[in-house]
């Protein structure tokens, strides 16, 4: 979840990684960035910078002997949500020589992994903002966001349209304190839920097998069979349904290969 991971702990969660040769993706306590060179002498107010952040540590090397090194990258929020736009106002108002600013990730991220897809990383508020979702449409398996949500309801529904609309799995992972973790993919009826955990003061570890390759197809030709079961509906033919959900009107698939 989102701000659960002392800067001090990090190489934790990286020693796991290269241990157990799985993956992880941790929401990372604020961190204040250090200047590049020092405020010059006699200014008004020195500046400050924090930034919220989220770890992506991946394993990589032989699979016959386990892997043999990771490579781990920052992704920067970058739509800072109103706590902490209070939190930087707070700061200020403690020491009014200091002024305190919340820095924003400039970029939206693509991994690419041979065996998992294509996928990226959303840092809790950054849901909210629709632009980025159009520009990725067709480019993405996997969503997945770290979050620290007190309005779960919300949120809940928020998970959803984002995984529909960029018709892939998303894993939202909420804070413990405050509850609700899901996990959607754009199957039909019910079976779009493959996991929900309710309720605040959560310590849950749960293990969840999300589709890939299926996935995958469903983006590449789910539209054209969606066309065929309609026309059969309108001739009073039968068919055989899909177990995804049709892509929204307009979806192409970028191309993808996974082994």
């Amino acid at each position: 979840p989102e701000v659960s991971i002392p800067q001090t702990e990090v190489q934790v969660v990286r020693d796991f990684v290269r241990k157990t040769g799985r993956a992880a993706l941790a929401g990372l306590y604020w961190r204040e960035l250090r200047p590049v060179y020092r405020a010059c002498y006699g200014t008004t107010a020195d500046r400050k910078w924090f930034v919220n952040e989220a770890e992506l540590v991946v394993p990589f090397g032989h699979h016959d002997r386990g892997p043999t090194s990771i490579r781990w990258y920052r992704v920067r929020k970058p739509l800072p949500a109103h706590i902490e736009s209070g939190l930087a106002q707070a700061l200020t108002a403690r020491s009014p020589s200091t002024t305190w600013n919340v820095l924003r990730g400039f970029r939206w991220y693509r991994f690419v992994h041979r065996e998992w897809g294509d996928f990226s990383i959303s840092i809790c508020s950054d849901l909210i903002d629709t632009a980025p979702w159009r520009s990725l449409r067709g480019e993405l398996l996997h969503l997945f966001m770290v979050a620290f949500n007190k309005d779960v309801d919300l949120y809940e529904s928020l998970t959803w349209v984002r995984a529909y609309e960029t018709y892939v799995n998303l894993v939202s992972v909420n804070h413990g304190s405050c509850g609700g973790s899901f996990l959607w993919t754009p199957r039909r009826s019910h079976a779009h839920e493959l996991a929900r955990l309710r309720g605040k003061d959560l310590f849950v570890m749960a293990d969840v097998t999300i589709p890939v390759k299926k996935l995958l197809e469903a983006q590449r030709h789910g539209i054209r069979g969606a066309v065929s079961a309609a026309a059969c509906d309108w001739a009073g033919t039968q068919h055989q349904p899909s177990e995804f959900k049709s892509p929204p009107p307009g979806f192409k698939r970028r191309a993808l290969r996974i082994v």
